[in-house]
């Protein structure tokens, strides 16, 4: 894999890993700071590949949607 593909696969994962800590019951305050670091760089493709990702490991869009309000 390249740099760039490794770089933009480890932000999923950041992104990834916030959104689960939410769902778990981290308050929100706790990982803002991380979520504004990780999402500057992020586009809008890239998010909704990391939604559809936890959609199809099992926590419903509405949660998914309701979290990252």
């Amino acid at each position: 894999m390249s740099e760039r593909t490794d770089k933009e696969e480890a932000k999923k994962q950041a992104i990834k890993d916030l959104i689960q800590q939410l769902h778990a019951g981290v308050s929100p305050d706790e990982v803002k700071d991380k979520f504004k670091a990780v999402l500057k760089d992020i586009g809008p493709l890239e998010i909704a590949q990391v939604e559809e990702d936890l959609i199809n490991e099992g926590l419903p869009r509405q949660e998914i949607q309701k979290l990252c309000e």
